[in-house]
């Protein structure tokens, strides 16, 4: 496949956004097009050692760029929902890092705006769901071994 036809931006530059850039470096047809967060610095940082060409502090301006078709949002969790609805509404797929929202009413949000869009890849980040410490409790949860779960933390 020639040419660059997936064409990226990573709204939060924290700790994870490194890892978002590593996995798209390893795909051949994904340009990272933009680095996006709060602070200027740390869109800087991730800007350089990743050759991303364009950094921005407001994640609309990634939104309206219409070569970007797809972001990872990296950014707290108390802004993942906003920014997920407002990128399927802008016509992105997107990958959002866990937890999906901070609360039932982010989330139903997220949700609605996917039916709206159902043509959008709208994929979560869950990597321990296959650990087995994480597969061995659910099997006891399961099985109720432990008794009626009241709470989980």
């Amino acid at each position: 496949m020639s040419g660059k036809n997936i064409k990226a931006a990573i709204i939060g530059c924290g700790v994870i956004a490194p890892a978002h850039a590593d996995g798209y470096s390893l795909i051949e047809n994904v340009e990272i097009k933009w680095a996006c967060d709060l602070v200027a610095e740390k869109a800087a940082k991730l800007s350089e050692k990743f050759k991303i060409a364009q950094t921005c502090t407001d994640y609309r301006q990634v939104l309206a760029d219409p070569e970007v078709n797809c972001v990872s949002i990296c950014t707290d969790h108390s802004s993942h929902a906003q920014i997920a609805a407002d990128a399927m509404k802008a016509g992105k797929h997107l990958i959002c890092e866990k937890a999906l929202s901070s609360s039932h009413d982010g989330l139903s949000m997220i949700f609605k705006e996917r039916e709206k869009h159902p043509d959008l890849v709208c994929a979560g980040i869950f990597q321990h769901r296959f650990d087995l410490t994480f597969q061995y409790t659910r099997k006891l949860l399961q099985e109720k071994v432990l008794g009626k779960m009241l709470v989980a933390n």
